[in-house]
């Protein structure tokens, strides 16, 4: 039995000997092998300094695939704690820098402690041109590196930046910023490192070392239908005429949007007013007429007699612009006759001017976000309920754009874009596809093909109609010097300030280059309606495409 027991317990200590020796092979084996990379790696980096070069996230780019985001500049880094010698240093850059520069550089490196990279031009009172450049790149001076970084603009910089919206912790919140999170996210910056041994000198054969980011499939960049000449041409005509408003730049064949602007801009105010739901205005009467052509109530021929007032039920609705005295169909769209359209929308009731109101885009998303961020567009107009529109009242309202009709610059741009399209209407359109950082397509947003909401007849006959407003109506100076606009005018009438302007066109009126719909709700001072800023961007725009 002793004997039984002793062989027993060899083996165990056998088997736990065995056991013991497979768990430490193994772990020398994931050591060595599985890990030593991620090991290695790590070691090292304990010893790293770097320098970030561009924080890896993804580009968001207009239609040509220039960076709207941001740009890259040639820059001269320093690692101080590698400078031994900083007379050697000023007596290099001597060359290249004047006395006041150098003293700026100077105090930079000396005032950065530990082990860390200080950014020494371009800063501010130093500048790097291109003569500076060729200059530094013959010399080699220890601790200074001539290279690259990805500079992401500041928001006061930023092209469309209601569009592209902006990051909050590096994160994005709104906006393309935000829409794209998920495929623009950083999954690890580009770097200048240097690596250090014990003694923090440089190891042997490493130098200064370019880490790239990581960028495989992920993260992407998004391409916009931005117009970037377009849309600078935009903010330049806003920063001078207006200060709270909106302009929205749309092609009207296949609804690309060429420039989408709205101020005032961050950190004053994030909304992005060309998606944000405002009276219309007179610039609903052209819902009101296509309803009584297209159903045969009017044609553009047909007489009114404008006293200057009508009443609807006791209540008097005045025609700021005239009396127009007697005048046809067309003559009163240009002259934005207020009588003559009550008159019209009390003969075809408020059930028609709903109709048409929603065959023209009004109470629905406008497909200007692609899938799955379709609701992110969230104003979508506004009509009245249909027990308003029972009474003269309600319909004197809807017809003026007053009350409870509400629309976005946005759905009035695609309304006049199926005017000019001969009847169909097409969705805008503001991304076109995701990239890989490579230029490799990885999902495509199409164009719409649209849908008819108007007979052709009916849109040419509109079309004629608008002419007027810009050769001898209302908006007069959106005319441009060569060419036929088609357009209209509104103006909301507004208690304690002064009253928002609408202007909404295309021009020229046959083969239309762009619709253009500007909204100034506060103008920068008086003395000009949206119609002369439309004249302003359309002249331009017409300039550019020449």
């Amino acid at each position: 039995m002793g004997v039984i027991n002793r062989q027993r317990r060899i083996t165990i200590l056998l088997l736990l000997f065995f056991v013991c020796s497979i768990f430490l092979i193994l772990k020398l084996f994931s050591l060595q092998i599985l890990q030593a990379h991620n090991l290695t790696a790590g070691s090292v980096n304990q010893r790293m300094v770097a320098y970030q070069l561009d924080s890896g996230r993804g580009d968001i780019l207009d239609r040509e695939g220039a960076s709207l985001t941001g740009f890259h500049r040639e820059v001269l880094i320093a690692f101080p704690f590698l400078i031994t010698d900083i007379n050697q240093v000023r007596e290099e850059l001597g060359s290249v820098f004047n006395r006041d520069e150098l003293k700026i550089i100077e105090t930079k490196i000396r005032n950065t402690s530990d082990k860390k990279a200080v950014l020494i031009a371009p800063v501010n009172g130093v500048e790097l041109n291109q003569e500076q450049i060729r200059n530094i790149e013959a010399k080699e001076i220890p601790g200074i590196v001539l290279t690259w970084e990805k500079v992401r603009y500041t928001s006061s910089e930023l092209l469309a930046i209601h569009l592209i919206g902006h990051m909050q912790d590096k994160v994005g919140v709104s906006g393309i910023e935000g829409m794209f999170e998920k495929e623009l996210k950083s999954r690890s910056p580009e770097l200048l490192a240097v690596f250090l041994d014990g003694k923090d000198r440089i190891l042997p054969g490493l130098g200064y070392r370019h880490i790239p980011s990581e960028k495989n499939m992920a993260p992407l960049n998004v391409t916009l239908t931005i117009d970037s000449s377009v849309q600078r041409v935009v903010e330049e005509k806003m920063d001078r005429y207006i200060q709270e408003g909106a302009v929205v730049v749309m092609d009207p064949k296949n609804g690309d949007v060429l420039a989408m602007a709205s101020r005032p801009t961050p950190p004053d105010n994030y909304l992005n007013y060309s998606l944000e739901n405002f009276l219309p205005a007179s610039v609903f009467k052209v819902v009101v007429a296509a309803a009584a052509l297209e159903k045969g109530y009017f044609t553009m021929n047909d007489r009114f007699t404008c006293s200057g007032q009508i009443d609807v039920v006791s209540h008097i609705v005045n025609c700021h612009h005239g009396p127009h005295g007697e005048v046809i169909l067309s003559e009163a769209l240009a002259h934005s006759c207020n009588k003559a359209f009550v008159e019209i929308g009390l003969a075809i009731g408020g059930e028609s001017i709903i109709e048409y109101a929603q065959k023209m885009g009004l109470e629905e998303r406008t497909g200007l976000y692609p899938y799955p961020h379709e609701e992110r567009e969230r104003n979508l107009g506004r009509l009245p309920p249909d027990e308003e529109l029972l009474s003269p009242g309600g319909i004197s309202n809807a017809v003026l754009g007053h009350d409870q009709v509400k629309a976005t610059p946005l759905h009035i741009a695609r309304m006049f874009a199926a005017i000019a399209n001969d009847g169909k209407m097409v969705s805008p359109r503001v991304v076109t596809e995701l990239t890989t950082s490579r230029g490799v397509t990885v999902q495509r947003f199409p164009q719409d093909r649209g849908r008819m909401v108007l007979l052709p007849s009916t849109a040419k006959q509109l079309k004629q109609m608008l002419t007027g407003v810009s050769r001898f109506g209302t908006g007069q100076a959106a005319s441009v010097k060569g060419y036929v606009t088609a357009g209209k005018t509104g103006t909301v009438q507004a208690e304690n300030k002064e009253n928002p302007s609408w202007f909404a066109g295309f021009t020229p009126v046959e083969y239309p280059v762009a619709v253009v719909v500007v909204f100034i709700e506060e103008r920068m001072r008086q003395g000009y309606n949206a119609d002369f800023v439309y004249s302003e961007i359309m002249e331009e725009i017409l300039e550019k495409k020449r």
